[in-house]
């Protein structure tokens, strides 16, 4: 593979609103080009969780997101905190959202994989997300989601989840983060 060169920055305007920042560069291309380029940065790090069931269902969930003023289908999962791992921010995240988690207080990270990674929409935010999968959870206690957070969680195996709600491209809008999920779940149980 050829090396890039790299636009450089001239001019920077930054616009902070509690975890988001709106920022404004002016950049010079390696060709003489200069144009003005917007990126916003949310939380560094985030997590999401695919989370099968004993019985072998995933644990999906259904939540209002205000930007499109529905609610729609997505994966448990959120931020990463400073100084957490993406397995540790998994564990919190499902049993929070869905109150779900591996019986027996699971102290052994073994059950949780790493699966993927990827930015989501590199060309505009700077978020990378981690993508967990985690077999055999049960329910342990009631969610405890954020306030702000209005959810619910659904049981589907994946079969239904492609057939019921997706009707194979036909169906319901979901998260862009559940496709990648998906995606990254499919390769790691080898059925792509």
């Amino acid at each position: 593979m050829s090396e890039f060169k790299f636009p450089e920055v001239s001019d920077r305007q930054c616009l902070l609103e509690d975890y988001v920042k709106v920022e404004r560069e002016t950049l010079t291309y390696p060709n003489g080009m200069v144009s003005e380029y917007t990126t916003l940065s949310t939380v560094p790090r985030s997590v999401s969780i695919v989370a099968t069931t004993q019985g072998g269902e995933v644990v999906f969930l259904r939540e209002y997101r205000h930007p499109v003023k529905n609610a729609i289908w997505c994966l448990p999962g959120g931020m990463i905190e400073s100084g957490e791992s993406a397995v540790d921010a998994a564990r919190r995240e499902l049993l929070e959202e869905t109150g779900y988690g591996l019986p027996d207080g699971d102290l052994d990270s073994s059950h949780w994989r790493l699966i993927g990674r990827c930015y989501p929409l590199p060309g505009l935010f700077t978020q990378e997300i981690s993508f967990i999968r985690v077999d055999g959870v049960v329910q342990l206690q009631k969610p405890t989601p954020e306030p702000s957070e209005l959810l619910e969680s659904v049981l589907l195996t994946r079969e239904q989840f492609f057939n019921e709600v997706l009707q194979w491209g036909g169906g319901d809008v979901i998260d862009g983060t559940c496709s990648s999920a998906l995606f990254f779940d499919a390769l790691s149980r080898g059925s792509l």
